[in-house]
């Protein structure tokens, strides 16, 4: 069981670095998040140019 706690340790840091607004604005709109706003691809910058009920998606 200590083979399948390893592999959902890496998995969960990988998605931890996967930025879920950035691309979400890059496949929605082809837009660069780092371009709009404060240039952070945080989540308030991506919640500020985001409109609507895709901001829900983000977080």
């Amino acid at each position: 069981m200590q083979w399948m706690e390893a592999s959902m340790l890496v998995l969960n840091y990988l998605l931890g670095g996967f930025f879920t607004g950035y691309w979400i604005i890059r496949l929605k709109d082809g837009r660069d998040l780092r371009t709009l706003g404060s240039g952070n691809a945080g989540a308030r910058n991506a919640g500020r140019s985001l409109i609507g009920a895709v901001r829900f998606y983000m977080v």
